[in-house]
């Protein structure tokens, strides 16, 4: 008959010589146990952010990997548009500053400046 093996360290619930073996197997397993449940809810969080996503997107429950994909793709090709679009607006912007600031310099007349700004906040409002 094999004997009982060597315990890591004390049980903490169980002083007992005989039984610290089971006990110290029970600790571990608890300890895994908790880990794996907490797995487990992370996991269903994701996946209820996930559900909420494609809800979000407008998907029904029939869909593929490649539908959410393309839908995706959608979305960025949307946004990088949009961005481009935001980008190109302020460097438009930038270059009416500079634009305001030579004729501000260049026009000693106040009623020849006011003429030229408005006729270029007009043209602003166009945007």
């Amino acid at each position: 008959m094999g004997q009982i093996p060597e315990v890591d360290k004390k049980p903490k619930y169980n002083s007992n010589a005989p039984y610290e073996w089971v006990d110290s197997q029970w600790e571990k397993f608890m300890t895994e146990q908790s880990k794996l449940k907490a797995e487990i809810l992370k996991l269903t969080m994701e996946n209820a952010e996930m559900s909420d996503r494609l809800i979000e997107l407008g998907e029904s429950s029939d869909f593929t990997f490649e539908d959410v994909c393309a839908k995706l793709k959608e979305e960025n090709d949307f946004l990088q548009k949009d961005t481009l679009s935001s980008f190109n607006r302020v460097v438009e912007l930038s270059k009416r500053e500079k634009e305001l600031k030579t004729i501000v310099h260049d026009t000693p007349n106040n009623m020849e400046l006011g003429k030229k700004i408005r006729s270029i906040i007009n043209d602003d409002e166009d945007y």
